[in-house]
């Protein structure tokens, strides 16, 4: 039965059926092998990882699960949260965060937000220094390509000798030992989230650039798609179909053979221009069978 186009769109990205996920066995074990990793490098982070294995999506079937959009990271020390008033946030949700333990990341007595993220890149890279191919149990073997966007990490985990494979794409959130709310960090001030409704649209947001990484054939896009993602993920859009559109035509330029893109363009306008779709029709543009 045909829908109205953005429902049809809504319904593509939250409602699929769980799907078989080839990948979830590998990526358990890739993400395993990279919390190892941490401990062995001896890093700050060992044994605060907290759900690295819930925020990967496969790049051939993008959504066959949720992914989670953020990293948490159970901090190990105490800390005192000092609200502070800012025009344009919601009352209560901003913290500076006291603390009087010695720690790279504390400056004259207050937790500092940015510092632990490029702690936090640091020792990634050297994880993945040491982890550029894993061999699974499954007899597959991958390729693994790690980059950080502001404050949006992407690692790129690729088959050998296949183009799809398996994309973790979050930011991070801490917890510390004293308390049970996760905070996200900018300017190194600490902001709190009471509901899930952020969570959920950046989730949205990371299988669509999913979805437009299919079309793409130049699979070295991986990074630029994610980091147009991140570029538009603060602004408003009216609907998800709005920001589906500025992603396609801000893709279109990047790419050596944008023929896909701009089919796929053409007929998800006419799609919205008649506002009547079946959600096959949308499977079929990204190649979802």
């Amino acid at each position: 039965m045909p829908l109205k186009f953005n429902e049809a769109l809504e319904f593509l990205l939250e409602d699929s059926p769980p799907a078989e996920q080839p990948y979830a066995n590998d990526a358990a074990e890739i993400s395993a092998k990279i919390n190892q990793e941490f401990t062995e490098i001896n890093s700050i982070f060992k044994g605060t990882i907290i759900n690295l294995d819930k925020t990967w999506l496969s790049t051939d079937n993008p959504l066959s699960k949720k992914c989670h959009p953020f990293l948490w990271l159970k901090v190990p020390f105490k800390t005192e949260p000092q609200q502070v008033h800012l025009p344009d946030c919601e009352e209560g949700n901003a913290f500076y965060l006291m603390t009087s333990v010695n720690h790279p990341a504390v400056r004259n007595g207050f937790v500092m937000g940015d510092v632990l993220v490029n702690l936090f890149h640091s020792d990634m890279n050297r994880v993945m220094d040491r982890l550029s191919k894993i061999a699974c149990k499954s007899g597959k073997s991958y390729k693994l390509c790690y980059d950080m966007d502001k404050e949006m990490f992407t690692i790129q985990v690729n088959e050998d000798n296949h183009i799809n494979g398996i994309w973790y794409s979050f930011a991070l959130e801490f917890s510390f030992s004293d308390d049970s709310v996760f905070y996200a960090s900018k300017d190194n001030l600490f902001f709190r989230r009471n509901d899930s409704e952020e969570e959920e649209e950046i989730s949205r947001k990371a299988k669509i650039a999913t979805l437009l990484l299919m079309k793409i054939p130049d699979i070295s896009l991986g990074f630029p798609v994610y980091e147009i993602i991140n570029s538009l993920a603060d602004l408003r859009f009216n609907n998800i179909s709005d920001f589906l559109f500025m992603a396609i035509k801000l893709l279109i330029p990047l790419t050596t053979c944008p023929g896909p893109l701009r089919r796929a363009f053409g007929k998800l306008l006419q799609f919205k221009q008649s506002d009547s779709v079946e959600v096959s029709e949308l499977k079929d543009i990204f190649g979802l069978h």
